[in-house]
């Protein structure tokens, strides 16, 4: 249900990305004479911002299968204390980053339309824009994935 309900949310907010953009575009759609307005820029400003978050949802619903993966390709075929222990310290470390770097791009008045323009800041590095948003992204991931593993061992208690 939960799956469903995040790939619903996801198809809606592509979609609303894909209307509100073609409305905007003043160059490609030139020939339509369309003229999106303040409204559908609005629109699609919180349709981006929700599919960021959905799109890290969706991720780490299947976050899981791309540890596998992962360790497959490394060939890691049993456990070790210390390599858990080293990543637990670095999830911790970098969970602390990645909660101030949402709270500082103030991700959640976005993503309640607080905010009706985002503009780029040209004082801002590039780098740090983008290590922000994997980090914001990386919070979304792990939230979801601990979340789902959670919501599958009650499921397990149940039966």
């Amino acid at each position: 249900m939960f799956h469903s309900a995040v790939n619903l949310l996801l198809l809606i907010t592509m979609l609303a990305l894909l209307i509100n953009g073609v409305t905007l575009s003043r160059t490609v759609f030139a020939f339509m004479d369309l003229n999106g307005g303040l409204s559908a820029r609005k629109l699609h400003m919180l349709s981006v911002y929700w599919g960021f978050i959905l799109t890290s949802v969706h991720l780490g619903m299947h976050w899981g299968f791309i540890i596998d993966a992962v360790r497959k390709m490394a060939k890691i075929t049993s456990a070790s204390r210390n390599r858990t222990f080293t990543l637990q310290i670095m999830a911790v470390l970098l969970a602390i980053y990645e909660v101030y770097a949402f709270f500082s791009r103030e991700i959640g008045a976005k993503l309640i339309l607080y905010y009706t323009f985002d503009f780029w800041n040209y004082d801002q590095s590039l780098v740090i824009f983008f290590v922000d948003y994997l980090a914001i992204m990386g919070l979304c991931v792990c939230v979801t994935y601990y979340t789902v593993k959670l919501m599958q061992r009650s499921s397990v208690r149940k039966i």
